[in-house]
């Protein structure tokens, strides 16, 4: 059995499925992160959801601000 490290990050929009994953072992978070905005996604550390691009959201809607 080989054990490899996913990420995943999937959409924090209520029912919607949309995924993104990469199954690279030498992939930090953060370029991680970075992938999936380039992807389109609304996805940074300093928030505390992600969105995928059909559900995009205006900052000033997050619960944290």
């Amino acid at each position: 059995m080989t054990l490899k490290r996913i990420w995943v990050a999937r959409c924090d929009h209520p029912g919607c499925p949309a995924t993104v994953i990469a199954e690279q072992t030498d992939l930090e978070k953060a370029d991680f992160g970075m992938s999936v905005n380039d992807a389109g996604w609304q996805a940074s550390p300093s928030r505390p959801k992600t969105f995928c691009p059909d559900h995009w959201t205006d900052p000033k809607d997050d619960d944290d601000g």
